[in-house]
């Protein structure tokens, strides 16, 4: 059962309650809680879908007042939560994506909130701009990271 305390800096929690564990060889990457960040994902390289875009919580373990990001990718249903590294190359977006969908023209905003799961409009959002806000080109990428994700 979760027992952590939601904080402003994130959810103090106990580590003997935590499911998850950094690597030690790695450095963690540190950020607000319920952030929105673009990361590097193996399984995204692969099938040529460019940066994940996931929605982090902050963990503070209170055995050792240590801050742990971990991000849940937005739409997944197959990528499962992960610790973030500084080696995923993690862009920070900020707490809002208003700035996102205020940059997406208003007729391609439409179209996608019409098309698209509220999830999948977030991603579509924010890769807008990678295919000049071109309408077939993100529908067709929306519909394979949907599949695929």
């Amino acid at each position: 059962m979760y027992l952590g305390k939601h904080f402003p800096d994130g959810i103090q929690i106990k580590l003997n309650f935590f499911g998850h564990t950094a690597d030690p060889q790695r450095r963690t990457f540190d950020c607000p809680h319920m952030a929105w960040v673009l990361v590097d994902n193996p399984y995204f390289d692969q099938h040529n879908l460019g940066q994940a875009l996931i929605r982090v919580n902050r963990y503070v373990i209170d055995d050792d007042k240590r801050p742990l990001c971990i991000g849940r990718t937005v739409g997944s249903r197959t990528v499962p939560p992960t610790v973030l590294y500084d080696d995923l190359n993690p862009v920070l977006l900020g707490m809002k994506l208003k700035s996102f969908a205020d940059s997406v023209p208003a007729t391609l905003r439409i179209a996608l909130y019409t098309h698209y799961s509220a999830e999948l409009t977030l991603v579509g959002l924010t890769k807008a701009h990678e295919f000049d806000c071109d309408q077939a080109m993100l529908f067709d990428y929306l519909n394979r990271y949907a599949y695929l994700v």
